[in-house]
């Protein structure tokens, strides 16, 4: 909410700095496109990292913080270590992926730090589907407006 807080604070100040309407409307695609541009990176990336992961079986074992981490995630324990799975945990579907005590497939990250479990692998799919249709679309209507 105080994006949008700010954001609106921005526009407002540069229309009374003088720019017009069809230069802020075309800032903020610019930022757009860069930030979906960033996002398909990023999921390429998260992509090539699964495919490079060695599969294992572990325990789900809680939900809670990493040292230095902001959001809650799930910790597995593999071969007596605690991991941390990549992605903060899923709250809205937390009955359906992780169950206390039940062996699941993961997929263990190039740097033996953390683990890749379903909602990981979930997330990481449908983030390279849709933000490299997001991408499509993005070239698809430049190719136009030529």
């Amino acid at each position: 909410m105080e994006f949008l807080a700010g954001a609106a604070v921005i526009i407002v100040l540069l229309y009374i700095l003088g720019f017009g309407f069809n230069l802020i409307a075309s800032g903020i695609g610019v930022c757009l496109i860069a930030a979906t541009v960033l996002c398909e990176i990023f999921f390429i990336f998260c992509l090539v990292r699964l495919f490079l992961s060695k599969k294992v079986r572990g325990t789900f074992v809680r939900i809670g913080r990493k040292e230095k981490g902001h959001f809650d995630t799930a910790f597995y324990m593999i071969d007596g270590r605690e991991l941390p799975n990549i992605f903060p945990s899923e709250m809205a579907m937390k009955d359906k992926f992780y169950k206390e005590n039940k062996e699941v497939t993961l997929r263990l990250g190039i740097g033996k730090k953390c683990v890749y479990d379903l909602n990981a692998v979930l997330t990481i799919v449908c983030g390279t589907v849709l933000f490299g249709a997001g991408c499509l679309f993005i070239l698809f209507i430049y190719d136009k407006l030529k």
